[in-house]
């Protein structure tokens, strides 16, 4: 086939139910009929807001996929699978086959969406962790397609002050936005033996990391990302903190260290099981976590001098749904609203920042509803 024919992948990749992969050019048509095989024959392919059930072929041997294709026209077809990556791929390899190629989910939305901003939020959908996280993206394409002309209306007016209080009010919600799709990065801190390894797994439902009575199991930092009431989070159990007794430890101090730095909640874990030393006192002093948890609260002793905190169980699952609502309450600010602008994706951030920039430096003409970002140019 000499003309061309695009395809891309509308929906993420993973275990979802349902993929959808879009294929458009001149000649898409042609390339459909190739593979497509209508359960019920006669149908006709290509006839505008049509639906058509059948077997799409991905092999010259007759092996395929169920699917249902939708029609725009004869130029443009959705094909509709099971939302495996297998199965995604192996339609993706067919249609190259036949002569498409495929094209980055990136430049798809440039293609059919002109606005900047909602190709930016269309795009964080795609990488939606949750139903929470989606159904607040959702919110934002209403938000996005009317709060720039809002904006453009106040500098038609002259009201350049107000304008700038409002995208800082946006910029100053950046954070929470960002982590509709970016997972919050939550570090667990302590001394070896106090449980943080087997906290994680209570905490993700399963076995992930290795749980030991041998301290200072945990010498390198174990990830795992998993959702808390819609927000995604990435747990990371870190090496207990202690002094390093070799050149390996060292290094995997060193790591949690720097792991506690850049934390957007850090848990300090302490064991109920022993008493409340001065020694653990200088320990939270210079630790200072945004959350203190006692785990093996099972085995607690009575201790006046302990201070306040989450008492918890890992291996009893005790405690984990209060430990889990606390520590949302830190890391999502009390007034989310998800009906009102959110940044959420970098590139957004930084073309709010440039607009601003502008705005108050007195360029006059502003582009706020733009189709791609061009701070670069001073005579926007």
């Amino acid at each position: 086939m000499t003309a061309e024919i695009f395809f891309c992948h509308v929906t993420p990749s993973g275990r979802g139910a349902i993929a959808t992969t879009v294929v458009w050019g001149g000649q898409a048509i042609e390339a459909i009929r190739q593979r497509f095989r209508p359960k019920r024959q006669g149908r006709e392919l290509g006839a505008p807001n049509s639906v058509v059930y059948g077997f799409w072929q991905t092999h010259n041997s007759g092996a395929g996929e169920d699917v249902v294709l939708s029609f725009d026209d004869q130029e443009k077809c959705s094909i509709h699978s099971h939302g495996g990556i297998v199965s995604r791929r192996l339609i993706a390899d067919s249609l190259i086959a036949s002569g498409a190629s495929e094209v980055p989910a990136s430049e798809y939305e440039t293609r059919t969406c002109p606005n900047f901003w909602l190709v930016e939020i269309r795009q964080a959908l795609q990488q939606a962790a949750s139903s929470l996280a989606a159904l607040c993206l959702l919110d934002q394409l209403a938000c996005w397609s009317t709060w720039p002309a809002q904006i453009d209306q106040l500098l038609t007016r002259g009201r350049r002050d107000e304008a700038i209080r409002q995208i800082d009010a946006v910029l100053r919600r950046s954070t929470v936005g960002l982590h509709l799709t970016l997972p919050w990065n939550v570090v667990l801190g302590g001394r070896p033996n106090v449980g943080k390894s087997s906290l994680i797994n209570a905490l993700l439902g399963y076995e992930r990391t290795i749980v030991s009575a041998l301290p200072g199991t945990t010498r390198d930092i174990v990830r795992q990302q998993t959702v808390f009431s819609g927000w995604p989070v990435t747990l990371s159990d870190t090496a207990g903190i202690r002094e390093a007794a070799g050149e390996i430890e060292r290094i995997g101090v060193e790591f949690t260290q720097r792991e506690i730095r850049q934390a957007d909640a850090l848990i300090g874990v302490f064991d109920a099981s022993e008493p409340w030393t001065e020694t653990q006192q200088l320990f939270l002093d210079q630790m200072q976590p945004d959350l203190i948890v006692f785990n093996k609260r099972d085995l607690a002793r009575a201790d006046t001098r302990r201070p306040a905190g989450i008492f918890v169980s890992a291996t009893q699952r005790q405690g984990l749904d209060e430990l889990i609502a606390v520590l949302l309450a830190h890391l999502v600010p009390k007034d989310f609203e998800p009906k009102v602008p959110l940044p959420a994706t970098s590139a957004m951030i930084e073309h709010l920042r440039c607009i601003r920039d502008q705005i108050a430096t007195g360029v006059k003409s502003v582009d706020i509803a733009l189709s791609h970002p061009r701070c670069a140019d001073k005579n926007l």
